[in-house]
């Protein structure tokens, strides 16, 4: 066996003397601001890297000094897992219940109208948007979700509506209604319609955009419930009640305005 020899001692506790007295470890540094203060212009800083199976499995990570392991233990993960609870490469630290991924996932759902809505006139109620009702998915993340609802809303031909000279005007006005796990966010829309006598010219179902934007917060696996629906005002501003107007929701049978849909987009925790 080798002997430690007296110049041998004395550099060693050189060496280690500054950190038994500090309590601070500099690599690359010999005046460490930090506990720990890597410093370098070449090279990065590598993380323990391992395969996680699942956010709610710490495994097979674990605590070296025996027990459950330590919040804010951080891991680069390197494998891919299927399902809601699954992993994807990236950094994770332990928050003592789950793995918390620290970069952004992405989240995006469009459900589109299935089919053309003419709402009448006496309708107080509201409506289903055709393919907008009884909608629903999982949700893959914690975190804020924005929910937009695009509706477009036109007026049906102003024949026999308010007469001023060569021209005749009709408008509708309703309400359109996104329903999210139960709760309603509802926003207030009109539309007009136009007719030219002495051109013979008809510009009707003149559509208006509204937009119904919400934020709220939803927990990963829980199911989110979608509804749309308009409701027409029953007492719109005709001159003449015999002329019906009914409210054209998102696109006529002749292929104007726009089909309505609701957006939702993860932003994020």
């Amino acid at each position: 066996m080798k002997k430690i020899t007296k110049k041998t001692l004395v550099f060693l506790i050189c060496a280690f003397l500054p950190i038994l007295i500090n309590a601070q470890v500099g690599i690359g540094t010999t005046n460490p601001e930090a506990a720990l203060d890597i410093t370098s212009t070449t090279t990065g800083f590598l993380m323990p890297r391992v395969a996680l199976t699942d956010i709610n499995v710490a495994a097979p990570v674990v605590n070296p000094a025996s027990g459950v392991l330590e919040v804010g233990t951080m891991v680069f993960n390197t494998a891919s897992t299927a399902g809601i609870t699954g992993v994807v490469p990236g950094l994770y630290f332990w928050d003592g219940t789950k793995w918390v991924p620290q970069f952004q996932r992405g989240f995006e759902k469009r459900f589109v109208q299935s089919a053309d809505l003419a709402v009448a006139k006496t309708a107080s109620t509201y409506t289903n948007i055709p393919g907008l009702g009884a909608l629903s998915f999982i949700v893959p993340y914690d975190g804020i979700y924005q929910f937009t609802l695009t509706g477009y809303l036109g007026s049906d031909t102003p024949v026999g509506s308010i007469l001023f000279t060569d021209n005749n005007f009709g408008w509708v006005e309703g309400n359109f209604r996104m329903t999210i796990n139960g709760v309603d966010y509802k926003k207030y829309s009109y539309s007009v319609s136009y007719y030219n006598h002495a051109t013979s010219m008809q510009y009707f179902q003149l559509f208006n955009e509204s937009n119904v934007v919400v934020k709220i917060p939803l927990t990963a696996g829980s199911t989110c419930t979608l509804n749309a629906a308009y409701n027409g005002v029953a007492t719109d501003g005709y001159s003449n009640n015999t002329t019906a107007l009914s409210h054209v929701v998102g696109r006529s049978a002749a292929i104007l305005g726009n089909e309505c849909e609701i957006n939702v987009i993860y932003l994020g925790k």
